[in-house]
């Protein structure tokens, strides 16, 4: 309603009004840009957080150019892989968009370091921090979430903090699966890390204090055996909302679907889980057995637990070392169950990378005894982290911590012999690994002399081979052929892409963030945009760039006109479209930003362990104005069941608890910077399994019942009924006088007891003045001792919008306006804000602990229960916050609950 009656405002939207990107928008993302620029504008920061699929790109360039137009310098930040997503949209390429002139300097979240910055020459200004006002954009702004890696403090501290004039828009789909912190340091970038950066526009005097009060809840929460949302939610504070609501836009597709007309998604269908267990890995005939034969210790890869430390300052250095080599062999097990689960043929180059730096360092050793010359250890990666999620927490592990260790040096420790010993031990292990997978490579080099041979000793492959086949013969969405198969790793996509060409499959490309093939060349490309655009050709061509075609047809109908027309006028798009790709095997360098809706089936080949990215790649396919009735998935798990998967996992963990050293146990407790990045490893484990479990029966689930997402967080889908039930009647609600009221009797199961509810407006409106604006507003529900019913502004709109056709009922006295009755609401009021004020007060300082030590927790809890003794207590130890006096406020709206 603020935005009506602001002529400024209105003023500027006007000019948004006239560009191509706002009118392309559907009605619901044009009322998403136009909250987020309100919160802009107020708030220097917000986050865009609507489901996968419902174009947040599109809506976030219709916000660049509203503060393009007002002369903001905007910057996008970026994951690499999503260059081109962006680029193509800037002025002169041709885009849709073209008219707009859009304007912006890209930049990568790898980008975040000084050494990467410098490289860059298209302005001298390399760090952003010149005296023009900025937009900063960060799209899957989640990849930032870690206040305690180097991108985030870069970020913080060298370009943010040192802008006077500087506006944040964040946009990221992610639910929230760790930590509530998550989205604690997204919101801290907006105020450039101040924790007391929401004080004057929002009321919340400290950051950390209402997230520490809120993961408390979270972190009880995920404890329990079922956790339901709904009964999070309600466990929240109100300030909690009051931030969470100001700064995010998140709708999901029901809020969508229910809003606006016309709007049309695929129907997913139940997806299919296929549990692959290989039958024979050379001498293995289990995915387990051959877990079993992993190398017992990777002895090559934790050096300094043969070192001894010679004073003091010599075994700090060594314990964090120690703890660094413990942390880096717990992710070298990780990563050799992933690559395994992913083919064997990824784990035979990654056991054949660890053998020659077991074998390398085995010979350095023998070098080094024959000539008693020194010899040092190398660390070395290998690339092995290339395209895992462990990538990024490797180069934070190793960043400016590397760290030569000599031979000798082990040596005078007295501990060579047994380091030599253990790399044996590994090697043998690794040897038997390598001989039994090379067996597995002699069978199938000899499959694939035989043309058109679709058997294979590769369980896995030949039913890959199988579900294609079978998707071909189907005929569904009018013989769609199109699929896309994900896996995580290159060297996966690789072999697939190999094993199915010598096979005798055609139009097929595989793409990754490394480099790019098609079936019809040998040569491989690093730009694999003019792939996906063979592949995806009604998405990417049709309806992403600007045509000088017009149809009175809609969709599918009017892009065969379109073919027919570029046919005549633009040969090169015409020879795209008749070079037609078919079979994409793609790794997740393709799982975010990137529309491919052409395609009506996901092909899991490996399931990604955090299970929010299996929504982002069915998300591929799953969008807005998709051609296909209906999606599929399918899911190759590689165990025989779940739980036997599941168990899997954690036998990780037990192997690094029973790994032994030179004799000695290895300490189990990491350093301090090893506990932050395991962060809550065990329940966060315990929310992932309980997903992969709904994985298997559909993939709607995952994106409600057990995490929750930012639009848990944001009440957007109230603000919008409220703008579609003021547009019906405009004159009406613009004549109502402020201050009404009404009432309701109310369903028990939802409202439990008789209570006022009250939309309340700080600071209260001078008598004189024209103009007013509420710094915050806050919706209670109580009762007349003035006790919250309710506890958050969400569980009060959901009550509210359960009664919204229910017929009006007020009690006869408070309808006459009789004193008394009146007096006891405004006692309600009155009482509930003297708690408030008391509980402001302890946000700021912490007085309860000071004043009153473990009591403090006991009495905050009685507080909020309405104890009038622990009320009375308080305020005799804490300086009551004046604030919240009843006439700092303004009674805006007010209902009767009547039970």
């Amino acid at each position: 309603m603020e935005t009506e009656n602001d002529p400024d405002f209105n003023r500027q939207i006007g000019r948004l009004e006239n560009s191509v990107v706002y009118n392309t928008l559907y009605d619901f993302q044009k009322k998403g840009v136009l909250s987020l620029i309100r919160m802009l504008q107020k708030y220097n920061g917000a986050i865009l957080a609507d489901a996968v699929g419902l174009g947040k790109t599109w809506s976030a360039l219709a916000v660049m150019k509203f503060f393009q137009l007002q002369g903001r310098e905007v910057l996008l930040l970026c994951p690499k892989k999503l260059e081109h997503n962006w680029r193509r949209y800037l002025k002169h390429q041709d885009s849709r968009f073209e008219k707009d002139q859009f304007d912006f300097f890209l930049r990568f979240h790898t980008d975040m370091h000084e050494d990467r910055v410098e490289k860059y020459v298209d302005r001298a200004d390399k760090y952003f921090i010149n005296d023009k006002p900025k937009l900063i954009v960060i799209d899957e702004s989640h990849n930032l979430r870690n206040d305690k890696s180097n991108r985030y403090k870069f970020l913080l501290e060298q370009i943010l903090k040192e802008n006077e004039n500087v506006k944040v828009l964040l946009l990221s789909a992610t639910p929230i699966n760790n930590s509530l912190n998550d989205i604690r340091n997204q919101f801290k970038l907006m105020v450039q890390g101040d924790v007391g950066g929401y004080e004057e526009t929002l009321g919340i005097r400290n950051l950390d204090y209402t997230f520490r009060t809120a993961q408390k809840v979270f972190n009880e929460w995920r404890e329990e055996p079922s956790p339901r949302i709904s009964d999070f939610i309600k466990k929240l504070p109100a300030n909690f909302f009051t931030l969470t609501d100001s700064l995010i836009v998140a709708r999901t597709r029901k809020m969508i679907e229910g809003q606006q007309t016309g709007l049309t998604f695929p129907v997913k269908t139940k997806p299919v889980n296929l549990f692959v267990t290989p039958s024979q890995l050379g001498n293995f005939e289990s995915f387990e057995e051959l877990f079993d034969h992993f190398p017992p210790m990777l002895s090559g890869y934790q050096p300094s637990f043969y070192l001894e430390e010679e004073d003091e300052e010599e075994k700090d250095v060594l314990h964090d070392q120690r703890q660094r080599d413990r942390f880096l062999v717990k992710m070298m097990y990780i990563l050799m169950v992933k690559r395994l689960e992913s083919s064997w043929y990824s784990f035979y180059s990654t056991v054949e990378k660890i053998k020659d730096h077991h074998q390398n360092a085995l010979d350095k050793i023998k070098a080094y005894q024959e000539g008693k010359a020194n010899s040092k250890l190398n660390e070395k990666d290998e690339g092995l982290f290339d395209d895992d999620d462990l990538q990024d927490d490797y180069e934070e592990l190793t960043l400016g911590k590397k760290r030569k260790i000599n031979l000798s040096d082990i040596d005078a420790s007295g501990n060579l012999e047994y380091f030599k010993k253990d790399l044996k031990k590994d090697l043998d292990a690794l040897d038997n690994l390598f001989i039994n997978l090379q067996k597995v490579e002699n069978k199938i080099g000899k499959e694939t002399v035989r043309p058109g041979n679709l058997v294979s000793v590769d369980d896995k492959l030949q039913t890959l081979i199988a579900e294609i086949n079978k998707k071909r013969a189907s005929g569904e969405n009018n013989a769609n052929a199109k699929v896309v198969i994900f896996t995580v790793y290159r060297d996966t996509a690789q072999y697939l892409f190999d094993q199915l060409r010598s096979r005798g499959f055609d139009k097929l490309s595989m793409v990754s963030g490394s480099g790019s093939q098609t079936s019809d060349s040998d040569e491989e490309t690093k730009n694999f945009e003019p792939i996906l655009e063979r592949f995806a050709p009604y998405t990417k061509l049709y309806m992403e760039k600007e045509w000088d075609f017009q149809t009175p047809k809609k969709g599918i109908e009017a892009y065969h006109e379109w073919i027919s027309w570029v046919a005549e006028n633009h040969p090169k798009t015409y020879a795209k479209v008749q070079q037609p790709i078919d079979i994409l095997i793609a790794t997740d360098a393709l799982s975010e930003g990137q529309n491919l809706q052409d395609a009506d089936m996901v092909i899991n080949y490996d399931i990604h362990w955090n299970p929010v990215r299996i929504i982002q790649r069915l998300g591929r396919i799953d969008r807005l104005g998709s051609p296909n009735k209906k999606i599929f998935g399918i899911n190759f798990w590689p165990s025989n069941n779940i739980n036997s998967y599941l168990n899997l996992q954690g036998r990780i963990e037990q192997r690094m608890a029973a790994m032994k050293l030179a004799g000695a146990e290895v300490d189990e407790k990491f350093s301090e910077t090893f506990q932050d990045m395991i962060h809550d490893e065990t329940r966060d484990q315990r929310m992932k399994n309980r997903m992969m479990e709904q994985m298997q029966v559909t993939f709607d689930d995952l994106e409600g019942n057990e995490t929750f997402g930012f639009d848990d967080l944001s009440l957007e889908r109230y603000r919008q009924d409220l703008l579609e039930e003021f547009n019906k009647d405009k004159a009406k609600y613009l004549r109502m006088p402020k201050g009404v009221y009404t009432g309701f009797k109310a369903d028990t199961s939802v409202c439990a007891e008789n209570g006022l509810i009250a939309l309340l407006g700080y600071p209260a409106r001078p008598a004189k003045a024209t103009q007013h604006e509420y710094k915050v507003f806050d919706i209670i529900y109580i009762n007349k001792q003035g006790k919250l019913i309710l506890l958050n502004q969400k569980d009060v709109l959901d009550a509210l919008t359960h009664h919204k056709d229910k017929d009006r009922f007020v009690p006869d006295a408070i309808d006459k306006g009789e004193d008394a009755a009146i007096q006891g609401l405004v006692n309600a009021l009155k009482a509930w804000l003297d708690s408030q004020a008391v509980e402001e007060q302890i946000q700021e300082d912490g007085t309860t602990k000071k004043v009153m030590g473990t009591e403090a927790k006991d009495l905050l809890s009685k507080l909020r229960k309405g104890d009038k003794d622990a009320l009375s207590r308080v305020k005799q130890n804490v300086k009551v916050d004046e604030k919240f006096q009843l006439d700092n406020f303004d009674l805006i709206t007010w209902f009767l609950v009547s039970v």
